[in-house]
């Protein structure tokens, strides 16, 4: 569910899925999602404005139960450097579900709206996941600038139209 290279932060959390959406929520321990896995943004002109989420479902091992922790989420351009204007970091403690046994994980979902990022300009880039500073996933989008596109239809004849040939 992710594209690009996933890496363990530890032996302690495993990225299952991180991916771009058009929007997505979490409640109740799930995430609802519209419009996902998408790797393409296409703009008439740049820098290019985004309202999108970004989904993100780590599991964590129960060595890391009721501990803090922080994930962020970055975005590097194709020359490996991070958009000065833009960085999620947030802390997390995750709790043993109810009914687990003592070496069961737990799976913790996140989704993220973002709006009003900004992409300077055409070209590949990276959403870049790390859960305490470790880089664990990172998802590529591609934006591409697209001119607009006029298409002229050719009149359609209606019947009783004076403009029709007489046969």
């Amino acid at each position: 569910m992710t594209q690009g290279e996933i890496r363990d932060s530890s032996d302690n959390f495993e990225v299952l899925a991180f991916f771009t959406a058009d929007h997505a929520v979490e409640a109740n321990g799930k995430v609802y999602i519209n419009g996902a896995f998408f790797e393409r943004v296409y703009d008439t002109s740049f820098p290019a404005q985004l309202s999108i989420a970004v989904v993100v479902l780590v599991k964590v091992s129960p060595r890391e139960f009721l501990r803090d922790h922080t994930f962020t989420v970055e975005i590097e351009d194709a020359a490996g450097n991070k958009l000065p204007d833009f960085k999620i970091e947030a802390g997390f403690r995750v709790a043993p579900p109810p009914d687990a046994r003592p070496e069961d994980p737990a799976q913790m979902p996140i989704a993220i709206p973002l709006s009003g990022v900004s992409l300077p300009q055409a070209g590949d880039y990276w959403f870049v996941l790390s859960i305490n500073g470790n880089e664990a996933a990172r998802y590529q989008v591609r934006a591409a600038q697209v001119g607009v596109l006029a298409q002229q239809f050719s009149r359609i004849p209606q019947s009783g139209d004076d403009s029709q040939e007489e046969e």
